[in-house]
């Protein structure tokens, strides 16, 4: 009996220990399986991740693309990692955001001058709308850039803002005026303003008025040769009389000298040398030279002739 008592018991272990070898093997084969199939889902997923970041990138660069072509600088993603960068910037060391800032600034300039060149380029095409557009697109661009106080940043932001809008107002201005001056583009109009002119004229300063208009005939010949080889109206070979009364070494109390009163930073400006010397705003030809130039110049900020004449007595920063 006792016997047949261990031999079950040998027996019982033998099938207990082929059971728990089938069930580990059972086990090693669902862990074989799951693992298989792990692998095979991470294959799938990495195969989808990767397709949609194809897509994502495919989008971003048309994204860039019609964002550039359509000028619009904000929706881009260009501009928006300028932007993040921009926020990082402040967690890094101060070599770091130095750099990063001019790097920026470098760009951003760099982008906003093309634009300026890419319109005056429509003007010399005649696309004055297209023109605008490209300096809206500058004037953004400058617009986004971050305040620093490096002084000679802020001064070509400054010099930048003056172009652009000096350009948008001589496309205003020249949108219905011509460029080229003929002798009926300066209007004989007759107000009260005019009459009064010639009563003092013709009255008090008779005398005066026919001194300079003998004085005249010395330089007129001259003057009028310049202004038709520049394309400009002959009448305004009458300004010297009113500025100088045709006398080339007349000095106003501004220290305005010479036949077309310059003063010395606006000769300087238009090529008239002056040392101890010489002053060429005493030579009458140079300085015929030099109107000229500053004529043409107010011509296309302001427009039309009698603005420009204002101008040129008071100068275009009163008249701005």
């Amino acid at each position: 009996m006792r016997k047949l008592s261990v031999i079950l018991i040998f027996s019982i272990s033998l099938c207990a220990c082929s059971l728990s070898d089938n069930h580990l093997i059972s086990l090693d084969k669902k862990k074989d399986i799951n693992h298989e199939t792990s692998l095979e889902s991470v294959n799938n997923l990495n195969s989808d991740s990767n397709k949609n970041d194809s897509a994502n990138n495919s989008i971003v660069d048309n994204k860039q693309l019609d964002s550039i072509l359509s000028g619009n600088k904000k929706s881009s993603p260009l501009y928006n990692d300028k932007k993040n960068s921009e926020k990082n910037i402040t967690g890094q060391n101060s070599l770091s955001t130095d750099t990063s800032g001019a790097e920026y600034f470098s760009n951003s300039i760099e982008e906003a001058l093309e634009f300026c060149e890419a319109s005056q380029k429509y003007r010399e095409s005649n696309e004055p709308d297209n023109a605008l557009k490209a300096l809206d697109q500058a004037y953004r661009i400058i617009t986004d850039i971050p305040s620093n106080d490096n002084s000679t940043d802020q001064q070509q932001l400054d010099d930048l803002r003056f172009t652009i809008a000096k350009r948008i107002l001589e496309i205003y201005s020249t949108r219905t005026n011509g460029t080229k001056g003929m002798a009926d583009e300066i209007p004989l109009t007759l107000n009260t303003h005019i009459e009064k002119e010639i009563k003092r004229l013709s009255g008090r300063e008779k005398r005066y008025f026919i001194y300079s208009y003998k004085l005249s005939g010395k330089y007129m010949p001259m003057i009028k040769k310049k202004l038709r080889e520049a394309d400009l109206p002959q009448e305004l070979a009458w300004l010297p009389l009113i500025e100088s009364g045709f006398k080339p070494k007349a000095l106003s109390s501004a220290r305005a000298l010479g036949l077309w009163q310059f003063i010395p930073s606006t000769g300087y400006k238009f090529g008239l040398k002056r040392n101890l010397y010489i002053d060429e705003r005493l030579d009458p030809e140079a300085s015929t030279d030099a109107a000229i130039s500053y004529l043409k110049e107010l011509h296309k900020l302001f427009g039309d002739w009698a603005t420009v004449l204002a101008a040129y007595n008071c100068g275009e920063g009163r008249v701005l």
